[in-house]
């Protein structure tokens, strides 16, 4: 199991598609713009962080080789189920290696 919470407006930064993101991800947020954008850049990490942290791999792995929209076992936490502020943006990934 791997968890991750971030704040969208951590992510407002110049190149963090270029750094962050798989190709499909980057077609995935072109057409956003404020917060919408810093909203899904938040959803995407979320899921990579939580990924890696379940894996194990953490950021030894490059993010953009973790394709994330589609990876079965990774679940988007509304801040509902989660107790969080509705500002944040959470994820989970659960799943069996090997």
């Amino acid at each position: 199991m791997g968890t991750d919470v971030e704040d969208p407006e951590r992510l407002g930064f110049d190149d963090f598609d270029d750094v962050a993101l798989a190709d499909a991800e980057k077609h995935a947020v072109a057409g956003l713009e404020g917060a919408a954008l810093l909203r899904e850049r938040a959803r995407l990490w979320t899921r990579k962080e939580a990924w890696l942290k379940m894996t194990g791999d953490g950021l030894r792995t490059d993010p953009r080789e973790v394709a994330v929209l589609d990876r079965p076992g990774l679940t988007d936490l509304p801040p509902a189920a989660t107790g969080l502020p509705a500002s944040l943006v959470a994820a989970l990934a659960l799943g069996r290696l090997g």
